[in-house]
């Protein structure tokens, strides 16, 4: 899904598992996790695809 002008350059996409490294980096930034109550840390390979399990399937569900 492209978001309307001014922010047209930004795509939407549903998670997917190739998701998976980048997700894990990010999540171990610390200049991304201290503004974030939510994730543990360090973010693991597990977390990542546990979380992705768990929203993967609502969000193929509103996509079909």
């Amino acid at each position: 899904m492209r978001l309307p002008p001014p922010h047209a350059n930004i795509i939407i996409t549903p998670p997917r598992p190739t998701d998976t490294p980048c997700i894990i980096e990010l999540l171990n930034d610390l200049n991304i996790t201290k503004m974030l109550q939510g994730p543990p840390y360090p973010y693991t390979t597990g977390d990542a695809e546990w979380w992705l399990g768990k929203v993967t399937k609502g969000s193929d569900e509103l996509l079909d």
